[in-house]
């Protein structure tokens, strides 16, 4: 187990000394704050503190655009830049060391996932402190007296969840293929159009359970919540199924690849 964890740091770092991964990371920190400026600029009419907090979860999206990157980076670089064999001599089989590359890339997204969060609440707190400690509507629709904390973190949860299914189909498809720009731009494609292909097959039979009808999972800890033709367990049991799928078709891949 402490050689695993090890590994998760070791393989974190390396994502860190890239300097790809740090104009990325940096990109987004800034891009929360004109975010931040342009909804303050654009719509003066202020939504309440924890409501501002929760909407601005949707820049997750660009956590996971950089999850699929560093997913697709991971495994792909190793083969084509000849540092496998460097790797694999290590005492570590190769299942472990699969295994550090994918929770190192859930890790790192779950820090910037974090990051997002603190911004959010700093900044709102910066320009709107008097919300704070004001009743919030969720769920419900109405207000309560109940602590908003439950609900937005499991609405950031639930995006961690979304990051999650992105990265791990790009980890497949790296480990699959061994390319970088296969990966990214099957899944980028996917992100974009995966959606609209799930409404066009509908939900009846066997469609139900196409990975992309249960990719939305924020909808179900928004306080404006629409209807879904799925429960939350439901989607998360498919999400699940298909996250353990894509992580065995890698480990396979992996696992057997021949290195010379």
């Amino acid at each position: 187990m402490r050689y695993l964890v090890r590994l998760i740091w070791n393989e974190n770092l390396k994502m860190l000394y890239r300097t790809s991964t740090l104009v990325m990371s940096g990109g987004l920190i800034a891009l929360i704050f004109l975010t931040f400026a342009l909804d303050r600029w654009y719509n003066p009419f202020y939504i309440g503190y924890w409501q501002a907090v929760a909407s601005q979860s949707w820049l997750s999206i660009f956590i996971a655009m950089i999850a699929v990157i560093l997913a697709s980076r991971t495994i792909a670089d190793e083969f084509q830049w000849g540092t496998i064999k460097l790797l694999l001599i290590r005492p570590a089989g190769r299942s472990t060391i699969l295994w550090a590359k994918f929770c190192a890339v859930l890790s790192f997204s779950l820090l910037l996932l974090v990051v997002l969060l603190i911004c959010s609440m700093v900044l709102n707190l910066i320009f709107q402190p008097q919300d704070v400690t004001e009743p919030s509507v969720f769920s419900t629709g109405e207000k309560g007296n109940g602590s908003p904390w439950p609900m937005v973190l499991k609405l950031y949860a639930l995006r961690m969840v979304e990051i999650g299914i992105y990265a791990g189909l790009s980890f497949m498809i790296s480990a699959l293929f061994k390319s970088v720009a296969l990966a990214t731009g099957i899944t980028f494609f996917l992100m974009i159009f995966g959606s609209e292909i799930a409404n066009q097959l509908g939900t009846s039979g066997l469609s139900r359970f196409f990975l992309f009808h249960h990719t939305g999972l924020s909808q179900f800890a928004q306080w404006n919540a629409t209807d879904s033709a799925f429960t939350l367990f439901e989607s998360l049991v498919i999400v699940i199924i298909h996250l353990l799928i894509f992580y065995g078709i890698a480990w396979l891949c992996f696992t057997k690849q021949d290195v010379f």
